[in-house]
């Protein structure tokens, strides 16, 4: 069988079912020869270029002896179907969407990011992160902890081992707009000059001058892979939305080119950033 393109949910249903499997203590080879098939078809279920029937699953899931209320999550998975963009909403519990984005971010070899309203979670610090929780006024008051604790979880991607490389555009708006106070954006402000110590992460500024049409609409990334195609993500006030069609991918590409190229330099970024930070100082 010719092995179909991956998608950002056949991956995620793969990498589920590889977890399953290690968690049995069980080997590809030793849960293919369990269940008569190749390993090659395992492989291909576990990096999400095969698409699993119902019975595949229930016959992988029991084979690793996983209880009933696991198998449903991951049928939930292979049940969704593919229109070239997948949807994942938010609700008041930690949401699929989260999960997503933190599967897809941690397989990435590159992530393109570009923040008009708000400084990026994978580079908010806790108080920061905290005040925009409680502002928004989304989430129940004994759920903030929760998503600000996966937040800070979510940024140990930018520094394992095998890092993406992060590059990270900021509108000054997203700068400006006061989070918590001048203490709580001194300290993120400081936060993003760190990453100028970073091999891997770039932190561009694009200044109001820059007066871009580019500039208007909400935020996104997009993020590239080895294996499989790049994929984009867009988060809305409803849901989180990933993008797998070339052609969309390749519009969110094209408006990153254009931000960028209105930013400024890393080093006048940095030298940006340094004055914004004496100057939220000041207001302490």
């Amino acid at each position: 069988m010719t092995p179909m393109e991956s998608t950002t949910r056949t991956r995620e249903l793969g990498i589920a079912l590889r977890g399953i499997r290690e968690d049995a203590d069980l080997t590809g080879d030793e849960l293919a020869k369990m269940l008569g098939w190749s390993p090659s078809k395992v492989s291909r279920l576990e990096h999400g270029k095969r698409l699993p029937s119902e019975v595949d699953i229930a016959l992988y899931v029991a084979s690793c002896g996983v209880l009933r209320e696991k198998l449903e999550e991951v049928l939930e998975l292979a049940r969704a179907t593919d229109r070239g963009y997948w949807v994942r909403p938010h609700n008041e519990r930690l949401p699929d969407e989260l999960h997503s984005l933190t599967v897809q971010e941690n397989i990435a070899t590159a992530i393109s990011t570009y923040n008009p309203i708000f400084i990026p979670g994978l580079l908010q610090t806790k108080d920061y992160a905290d005040t925009l929780f409680r502002r928004a006024g989304l989430i129940p008051e004994d759920g903030i902890d929760l998503r600000v604790h996966t937040r800070m979880r979510r940024q140990r991607v930018l520094a394992k081992y095998d890092a993406p490389r992060f590059v990270c555009c900021i509108h000054e708006h997203a700068l400006r707009t006061m989070v918590g106070g001048p203490e709580v954006m001194h300290g993120q402000i400081m936060r993003l000059l760190e990453v100028f110590e970073s091999s891997n992460c770039q932190v561009w500024v694009l200044p109001r001058s820059a007066n871009s049409f580019s500039a208007v609409g909400s935020g996104f990334r997009v993020m590239s892979y080895t294996d499989h195609r790049p994929v984009a993500y867009e988060d809305t006030r409803a849901a989180g939305v990933f993008f797998d069609m070339p052609g969309d991918v390749a519009m969110y590409r094209q408006v990153f080119t254009k931000v960028t190229k209105e930013a400024l330099t890393g080093e006048q970024s940095r030298q940006w950033l340094a004055r914004l930070a004496n100057e939220y100082d000041r207001m302490e």
